[in-house]
Formats: C-alpha cells, sequence, structure tokens
C-alpha cells in the first residue's frame, strides 16, 4: 500500500516523539498531604494527565483516515472501551463505487466492501503505558465486477470479458501498538502486525469466457485472484485518530 511506509516510519518514531511530550509531573508528598481533600483529588488530576495515563479507562471514537485512499477507497469507523489495562474495540468499514477504472486491465473499480473487525488488547506494563499488544478477528465480504484472467477451483485458466466476483475474509492478526492522547481528548494510535487470513473466492456470472494459455502470476488485491478457499499470510499497518471521552 502507498501508505505503509509512512505508518512504518510512524510506528518507530511515536515512543520517541510521545516520550518527550508531556513529561510526568513530579508532586511532593509532603506538600500534597497538607492539602486538603478536594485539591488533592485536583491535583493528582493534573499530574495524571501530564503523565499521560489519562486514558486508563473510558471510552472514545476513531476512524482510520488512510482508508479513504486505499485501493479500493473505503469508510471505516470504530470505538473503543477501556478499564485499566484492558480495551475491547470494534471497527465497521464499507466502502461502494459503481463508475471508475483501476489503471490496468485486470480489475475494474466496481465494487462494494463490508466488514466487522473486533479487537481486544492488553497495556503491556507502567513504564511502557503506551504500549499494547492485540489480538483483531477482521471479517470482510466484498463483491466486485472484474476483468482479465484467473484460475478456477478446477485449477483452469480462464479469460472473461465481465465476471463478478465474491469474496469472503476472515483473519487472526497479532499486533503490537502505541497509543496517546495528543491534549485532553484527541488521540492517535500508531500499530503493526503479523497473522493469518482464510480467503473464500468465487466468480459468478462470467461473461466472454475463453481459455487462456499465456502464463500469469496471481497479482493479489489488484486484480482477480484464484478461485476457492486458502490460507495465506497477513501484515498489517496502520493508523488511527481519535476522539477519547
Amino acid at each position: 500500500m502507498k501508505y505503509c511506509f509512512f505508518c512504518l516510519c510512524l510506528l518507530l518514531t511515536a515512543g520517541e516523539l510521545f516520550a518527550q511530550s508531556n513529561p510526568p509531573a513530579r508532586v511532593s508528598k509532603r506538600w500534597l498531604e497538607s492539602l486538603d481533600s478536594t485539591t488533592q483529588r485536583e491535583v493528582l488530576e493534573e499530574s495524571r494527565f501530564a503523565a499521560g495515563t489519562d486514558m486508563e479507562r473510558g471510552f472514545g471514537l476513531h476512524l482510520m483516515p488512510f482508508s479513504f485512499i486505499n485501493v479500493l477507497p473505503r469508510l471505516r469507523l470504530g470505538a473503543q472501551f477501556k478499564s485499566n489495562r484492558f480495551s475491547y474495540l470494534l471497527d465497521v468499514e464499507y466502502g461502494f463505487d459503481r463508475s471508475s477504472d483501476l489503471p490496468n486491465d485486470l480489475a475494474k473499480r466496481d465494487y462494494s466492501f463490508f466488514g466487522l473487525r473486533p479487537e481486544i488488547r492488553y497495556d503491556v506494563g507502567r513504564n511502557y503505558r503506551d504500549v499494547y499488544v492485540g489480538l483483531e478477528l477482521p471479517v470482510t465480504f466484498m463483491e466486485r465486477n472484474i476483468q482479465g484472467r484467473f484460475t478456477t477451483l478446477e485449477g483452469d485458466r480462464l479469460s472473461v470479458d465481465v465476471a463478478r466476483q465474491d469474496r469472503f475474509r476472515l483473519s487472526a492478526i497479532g499486533k503490537v501498538g502505541i497509543q496517546r492522547l495528543i491534549g485532553r481528548h484527541l488521540f492517535i494510535d500508531v500499530y503493526t502486525g503479523l497473522g493469518v487470513f482464510l480467503r473464500d473466492v468465487k466468480y459468478t456470472d462470467r461473461v466472454g469466457v475463453r481459455e487462456d494459455i499465456d502464463d500469469f502470476e496471481e497479482w493479489g488485491f489488484f486484480g482477480p485472484v484464484q478461485e476457492g478457499r486458502r490460507w495465506l499470510p497477513e501484515m498489517a499497518l496502520g493508523c488511527r485518530v481519535g476522539w477519547w471521552f
């Protein structure tokens, strides 16, 4: 993806950047004990915010800005609930386009896309309060019209003028990332991960079908893929931006 290199650089540098911003406030215990209870709570709240731990619990909404500039653009929104070290997330993504073509002869940008992406996270520890590990289980459905070549379930290589591709995909991705407040409400979340996915592809409504005798390779997301079910490796890189309540 065009933004993968940017996300990787952002992930590698985020820790250092965040460590330099909002340094932990130092509060004298003796001075704190001299204050009344109400003032103590206010001071501790400000100190906690300055230390960047104001996301220990609560609720947030977020979006994936780079989903809009994907090969098949889609809107991806989500919510997060956090209680101490555990976080629970659910993203919903949707895309629809029945007009423009991709700049090659393998596929048309004529598609509909829907996905659900549940995720659970665990904060690593006190000294790494912004770092988390997580498990994401995305489920996505896509339908699109394609043209070009593909391999059937029986192993035959065909060319078509047009066909409908139905794709189901189930993934399991282990992730590591950094999530941090910028100010009191705005937050950024960058992550990377590795996993596997099951892909089930079917081609129907084929028009202009003919046998293809030329050798060709499967080009993955950019064109028609092999029909049937396959287990494949997956890499994740991403960036979320959201609002913490």
